[in-house]
């Protein structure tokens, strides 16, 4: 939470990057389901700042995977706030409270918005994870969506650079052919 700005806000420290909403499902292709923000007396839901695809069946069915319904995750929300919140005094449980509705307007307010409507600086995150080996990246399916570029008429052998680097300094890389929905992506490596 800042203070600051008043809102939940985006940090990963592996990829040193704040406020990229974006990053995970439109930059990396993530299939979402539960987002969560801490503090120490308090748990919310930020899911719908990092989707644009919250209301969709399939997006709803991995969020099933974890809880029977959206009145039962607010529960178990509610229950895990209420632990947590029980020697808050009476100021800081009104200024949780107080983020709690904020939140609500602000998922009103992007309901049926682009993500360039909601991302700082207008740009969404179309680079794949940066951080970790490319083969580690590789096997999570991190490595960016080529499509999203395909669209633009970009280049969309998003491996280029990192097979470069890795095969100039280890080993060179032959082949490398990614599937979209496979965990059984092909590498061939030939070692010299």
């Amino acid at each position: 939470w800042s203070n600051r700005m008043s809102k939940w806000i985006h940090v990963d420290g592996c990829e040193g990057a704040t406020g990229a909403n974006s990053m995970y499902e439109h930059g990396w292709g993530k299939k979402l389901n539960y987002i969560l923000a801490f503090l120490p007396e308090h748990v919310a839901d930020v899911t719908k700042r990092y989707t644009r695809k919250f209301d969709t069946a399939e997006f709803q069915v991995r969020r099933r995977e974890y809880s029977a319904s959206e009145t039962m995750s607010d529960m178990i929300i509610a229950q895990a706030n209420a632990a947590l919140s029980g020697g808050v005094n009476k100021k800081r449980l009104e200024e949780l409270i107080k983020r709690h509705e904020m939140e609500i307007e602000f998922w009103k307010s992007v309901e049926n918005k682009d993500w360039k409507d909601c991302e700082e600086g207008g740009e969404l995150y179309s680079e794949g994870r940066l951080s970790g080996s490319f083969a580690w990246r590789s096997a999570r399916n991190e490595i960016g969506q080529s499509k999203n570029n395909e669209k633009k008429g970009q280049n969309t052998d998003r491996s280029d650079s990192s097979l470069q680097a890795l095969s100039s300094n280890f080993f060179r890389v032959e082949r490398y052919h990614p599937t979209p929905h496979s965990t059984n992506n092909e590498i061939v490596i030939s070692l010299k």
